[in-house]
């Protein structure tokens, strides 16, 4: 297949040639990285998650005794507590929940893939 775009359009002619006239001037033809990149989208990392989902994960991911450690220290501020007690949602930019991911030693990314695979519980 060849691969074109036009604006955000994306067409896909046959390589035999039997479709190129209707390839136009306003047709742009994609790079190897742009065709690679539209037939393989990159995941989509949800923004929030339930809490369960994110506690679920957390145990799938064998973390459940560093996020208790996390957790369940004293110096926990009242904010945190609250986020750990009250919240029904985590959102991925939250404060508290990147201050306990860091604390147990996870990269951004390993954040990211946690919230793909609780999202998928």
């Amino acid at each position: 297949m060849k691969f074109y775009k036009n604006g955000l359009a994306v067409f896909a002619f046959d390589d035999d040639g039997s479709q190129d006239h209707l390839i136009t001037s306003e047709f742009t033809q994609m790079t190897d990285d742009e065709i690679l990149s539209h037939l393989n989208p990159p995941a989509q990392i949800p923004t929030s998650i339930t809490a369960l989902q994110g506690l679920l994960a957390i145990d799938q991911a064998g973390l459940s005794a560093s996020y208790d450690a996390w957790a369940n220290d004293p110096v926990r501020t009242f904010a945190q507590r609250a986020f750990l007690n009250k919240a029904h949602t985590w959102k991925r930019d939250d404060a508290t929940l990147n201050a306990a991911a860091s604390a147990m030693g996870l990269t951004s990314g390993q954040v990211d893939s946690m919230f793909a695979m609780a999202a998928a519980l």
